[in-house]
């Protein structure tokens, strides 16, 4: 019902830019709105994929996302917008067309929509996923894998996807200032991606 009604928002949190503190874009989280039920951003998204929906989840978004980029472009030049995308997306022709339309209808310049994979461990075809980053990258869309260290073979996704960027699990992240583990994972991630010249 909510898909149908369209009835989710989307709010909006920003990414600062470590070495100068700037806010640089921002990570648009999606929410059940209402007359619908009111629901967090993982328990949309987990409801919609056990309902095989989350390619039509992920269309709505993309939709409401891009739309906002020119506002916040036209306030910060360059801003960044970064949206989630579910591995059942990846090769959907909906999500793809999605893409190409609604950057084209809204003249987003090549670099600054940035979605984001989740999961990439859950991807079911590799084949189809090499075939939806090369579209990406001709629509100059960026790519990132998301919480990367969190699935039992993160690095197979940096092989097979060749991201732009990887984005640190949060949990690695909130634990680094007293956790061992966590601050070594994270040093380790950071300098892996600066070796592959990607951003984290």
């Amino acid at each position: 019902h909510l898909l149908d009604a369209g009835a989710v928002t989307l709010e909006l949190q920003p990414i600062v830019e470590v070495a100068t503190g700037r806010v640089i874009g921002a990570e648009a989280l999606v929410r059940g709105a209402p007359p619908g039920p009111t629901l967090a951003t993982g328990d949309l998204i987990a409801a919609a994929e056990r309902a095989g929906l989350g390619p039509r989840l992920d269309a709505l978004v993309l939709r409401k996302g891009i739309a906002l980029l020119p506002g916040l472009q036209r306030a910060r030049p360059g801003f960044l917008l970064s949206l989630g995308l579910s591995a059942q997306s990846v090769g959907s022709e909906e999500v793809a067309r999605v893409v190409a339309t609604e950057r084209e209808r809204h003249r987003v310049p090549r670099g600054t929509l940035v979605l984001v994979l989740a999961e990439p461990g859950a991807l079911e075809d590799p084949d189809a996923a090499v075939a939806f980053r090369r579209a990406l990258h001709r629509s100059g869309v960026l790519l990132s894998v998301g919480e990367f260290g969190t699935s039992c073979d993160p690095y197979r996704s940096l092989v097979e996807l060749d991201p732009d960027i990887v984005t640190i699990a949060g949990e690695f992240v909130e634990g680094m200032v007293d956790g061992l583990v966590e601050r070594s994972v994270v040093r380790s991630v950071v300098r892996l991606a600066y070796e592959l010249g990607m951003p984290t």
